[in-house]
């Protein structure tokens, strides 16, 4: 037996060797899945590691629907399983726009994708601040993302705002390419995902600037943002 004193009370314990091995043994085990699950994730998914990819290339559309337990760490374990058991471009764009923790600046020419819209409104009401700028010819697809309390402001320019990208908390990702979050798009495009900072910094200011100049008001703005009337 091992005999334990404990500081504050100065009584001795007596602990057998195969309660010291069996705790001993716990301990480990926790720390093996915890290890084995960074390794896991880290891994598999380029948002969460540390030596992550520069670059993404994803390309739509994806040519058939990817099983839901892929990405998983059990995998998919039926042998019928007709669904895709390989990386596709729609289900990594969402793991993208789910992987934000702090804010989700969305600014898109249309969005009226059922899916995308819901995705956005479910991570608002997980505590992330999204926002989304888009152009003013797009007003009803939005009122779904109004009612859900996600903040949206349009273009006041005499031109399109044509941009089509995403950026994750600020400094972390972004998304862009031709890519719009529109209804059943089977239209041949792509985004290119970019976790370079310098790259990101240059769209979070974009953003941030055009969040500024939509902010409201009985005026607009030319191409060089100067308020033509007010």
């Amino acid at each position: 037996k091992a005999v334990v004193s404990t500081q504050s009370t100065g009584k001795r314990i007596n602990l057998s060797m195969d309660t010291l091995f069996a705790v001993s043994s716990c301990v480990s085990a926790a720390i093996l899945a915890y290890v084995s699950y960074k390794l896991h994730t880290e891994g598999r998914d380029p948002v969460l590691a540390p030596k992550r990819k520069e670059t993404e290339a994803l390309i739509f559309p994806d040519r058939g629907m990817q099983c839901p337990y892929y990405p998983t760490s059990r995998g998919c374990l039926d042998a019928s399983c007709t669904l895709l058991h390989e990386p596709l471009s729609l289900p990594r764009l969402f793991s993208v726009l789910r992987s934000a923790r702090h804010t989700l600046d969305v600014c898109m020419f249309v969005i009226t994708s059922p899916d995308l819209m819901d995705l956005l409104i479910e991570i608002k009401d997980r505590g992330v601040r999204v926002r989304c700028v888009c152009n003013d010819d797009d007003v009803d697809g939005l009122q779904r993302l109004r009612s859900a309390g996600v903040p949206f402001r349009f273009d006041r320019s005499d031109y399109l705002m044509h941009n089509k990208f995403v950026v994750v908390d600020g400094e972390r990702a972004v998304a862009t390419g031709s890519y719009n979050f529109s209804r059943g798009n089977g239209n041949r495009e792509n985004m290119i995902v970019s976790y370079s900072e310098e790259v990101v910094r240059a769209y979070h200011r974009e953003f941030e600037e055009m969040w500024e100049l939509y902010s409201g008001g009985a005026f607009r703005y030319n191409c060089f943002k100067d308020r033509v009337y007010s």
